[in-house]
């Protein structure tokens, strides 16, 4: 970083402080009394959470909501994964959220961070914990902060000196100044491994499925430089999420009503299978097994498995079953545990039957759900079409290839590849029609499709695909990355989830951006 920026920051740092000191020395003294009350607190939920008394535990969380903790620290607890405080005790699991600094300290730092917003954000969880007539009061800070994001002198300042990400040009020199601009606009100070959901919003907090796709991008990066220590931090705050057996899409209920995804706990659990092929490490073996007994709670009686907990019409996504086929042959490979075999052979006989297109224009295409009991009497087929359900499928039969072919099964090994050959030839010729992969498919579909048919080229290589991919690339760099930000937050490409109006960048499709230019650094070109 330059002397110029560096200043810039110290001077952002100054000014802010001269504002907040004189409130932040009249709190200190409660500051520590809260922490020590936070503390005693989580013992006691400690003790019996050790006793297995659930009542105890009951009246510990009723304790943290009366001392009027964040919410996302109450059911960090109740998920099992928090610390008590620097020097006590942890409360299960091994991702561990310790005390964080005081507001004033994080609010210091979202100024240095260029975000009024950020800083007012601070403001207003302090009053949110300690007032009680606040409602209102919280949304309108927010609203000043967004003001004061346009019109404050620290934050102008930091905006004219920032650091702006160099325009790269090798694929893997794009993929890391990609992901620097994920940490200078949307990282959460204080908060380790953890990133919004979208630029210029410090109020949103990033869901399970994109941390998992940011895991995902820091697993590519170290696969190209060596260096695994953002990977294992984004890894270990993944623990963050965690609600019982499985992770929960968000750190915010602990009243029973949080629903999780089958679909969120596969990615996370094929990115723990990543870090452990890559890296030897045992520890994400465990964590991905960890996921199993979730798995075969989601079970169908007819096979296949759901979606999502407690849907009114329960359905058998292609995002969950293709995913997890993949997730359960890794771990056959890792293990060689029969179990994890049989649920995939579970999973592909539901997919091959109920999603795979058999015949028609868009043979050998992937229908994205079945419902239970359509409420319109149909069939419950839902023949949308996402590129990530192809690349999916087109992985789960890669794997099933290999797997399939070290255990001798030579002839149905070569069926799964044939099957993966179509089904990529299918895709090619379907997305490439009507500009599809740029105007219809988000770039987190598309990272999914894309790593996917890069797994296909290792064991049946064809130039086509990352010919694909490079096209895609190129118009990306070109038309939708912003050069002051670094941030994919212009042109018309399809963003995830957003209406067509929004133009901000995603945590989710920044991510995917970094893991294809890193793929792509990764990947021989071959003759055609």
């Amino acid at each position: 970083m330059s002397r110029s920026i560096s200043i810039a920051r110290v001077l952002v740092v100054a000014l802010s402080a001269i504002l907040l000191a004189g409130t932040a020395i009249a709190q200190s003294g409660s500051l520590g009394d809260h922490q020590r009350r936070r503390a005693e607190i989580l013992e006691r939920y400690r003790l019996a959470h050790e006793a297995n008394d659930l009542a105890g535990k009951r009246a510990a969380l009723a304790d943290l909501k009366a001392c009027r903790l964040p919410v996302g620290e109450t059911a960090a607890v109740a998920s099992g994964a928090v610390a008590a405080g620097p020097a006590g005790p942890a409360i299960g699991g091994e991702g561990l959220i310790d005390v964080q600094p005081p507001w004033w300290d994080r609010a210091l730092r979202w100024l240095a961070r260029g975000s009024a917003a950020g800083a007012i954000y601070e403001v207003g969880r302090w009053v949110w914990r300690h007032v009680p007539w606040t409602g209102i009061e919280v949304e309108v800070m927010s609203l000043a902060g967004w003001v004061l994001d346009r019109t404050s002198l620290p934050v102008m300042i930091y905006r004219l000196l920032r650091p702006h990400p160099p325009d790269a040009a090798s694929p893997g020199d794009r993929a890391r100044s990609s992901w620097e601009a994920v940490e200078n606009e949307m990282s959460i100070p204080a908060e380790p491994g953890l990133y919004q959901d979208r630029e210029n919003n410090p109020l949103w907090l990033a869901s399970a499925w994109p941390h998992s796709q940011a895991v995902a991008a820091q697993l590519e990066l170290a696969a190209l430089t060596g260096d695994y220590t953002k990977a294992e931090e984004l890894l270990e705050a993944t623990e963050k999420y965690r609600h019982g057996n499985a992770y929960a899409p968000g750190l915010f209920k602990v009243d029973g009503t949080t629903k999780r995804l089958w679909d969120d706990n596969l990615w996370i659990g094929l990115d723990f299978m990543q870090a452990y092929r890559q890296t030897g490490d045992p520890r994400w073996l465990e964590r991905a097994e960890g996921l199993y007994d979730f798995m075969e709670e989601g079970l169908h009686p007819d096979g296949g498995l759901y979606w999502k907990e407690g849907e009114e019409h329960m359905s058998r996504n292609a995002p969950s079953n293709f995913p997890g086929i993949q997730y359960g042959l890794e771990l056959y490979q890792a293990t060689g545990d029969p179990r994890y075999l049989e649920f995939a052979e579970n999973l592909d006989r539901f997919t091959t039957e109920k999603l795979r297109v058999t015949e028609g224009p868009e043979k050998d295409l992937v229908n994205d759900n079945i419902v239970d009991n359509p409420p319109d009497g149909g069939d419950g087929v839902n023949r949308w079409r996402f590129s990530y359900n192809e690349g999916s499928a087109i992985g789960a039969d890669v794997l099933f290839y290999q797997t399939l072919m070290k255990d001798g099964r030579q002839e149905e090994a070569r069926a799964y590849l044939e099957r993966a050959n179509r089904t990529a030839a299918a895709a090619l010729a379907y997305y490439e029609q009507e500009d599809r992969l740029w105007k219809d498919q988000p770039p987190a579909f598309n990272a999914i499709y894309f790593k996917n048919l890069k797994a296909l080229d290792e064991v049946s290589p064809d130039p086509r695909y990352r010919e694909a991919l490079e096209r895609y690339l190129d118009r990306a760099w070109r038309e939708a990355r912003d050069p002051e930000t670094g941030l994919f937050n212009r042109g018309d490409y399809n963003r995830y989830d957003a209406a067509p109006e929004e133009k901000n960048a995603r945590l989710i499709d920044q991510s995917a951006f970094v893991q294809m230019y890193a793929m792509l650094e990764s990947w021989p070109k071959r003759d055609g």
